[in-house]
């Protein structure tokens, strides 16, 4: 399915990868396989008091997980819509079983139960609200 977002992989900026070396670079972009810019993650300024400038954002670590769960949105947003076509598959099997095996009873409507919540998590990772 052609998505409305930008194609491919993404990639969190250096700033995840480079704790260790003071003088990385220190980008806070989420980059596309293309290299193009997704998004910048912002990051505490160290300032404690909001009183004095604090700006708010999340320290390092946080930011650096922020930015890792964003960059494997696409990949995550693929695993559901193809776990969805496998949940379809097995609702229509699980249909047929529970007509033929007592044992079976409940299975297809636990399935029912999968699917509804994977298309919940697809259609809030496909809408756009507009203001």
């Amino acid at each position: 399915m052609k998505h409305k977002f930008t194609d491919g992989q993404w990639f969190a900026g250096c700033f995840v990868r480079s704790q260790k070396d003071p003088n990385a670079c220190q980008c806070r972009f989420i980059f596309s396989d293309s290299c193009s810019s997704i998004c910048t993650i912002s990051l505490w300024n160290g300032i404690e008091s909001y009183l004095e400038g604090n700006n708010g954002c999340p320290k390092l670590e946080e930011s650096i997980a922020n930015a890792v769960l964003i960059s494997a949105a696409p990949a995550l947003l693929d695993a559901l819509e193809e776990t969805d076509k496998d949940l379809c598959v097995l609702e229509s099997t699980m249909r047929q079983i529970e007509q033929r095996d007592q044992l079976a009873e409940g299975m297809t409507a636990l399935v029912m139960k999968w699917r509804e919540r994977n298309k919940q998590a697809i259609k809030k990772a496909l809408e756009i609200n507009t203001l």
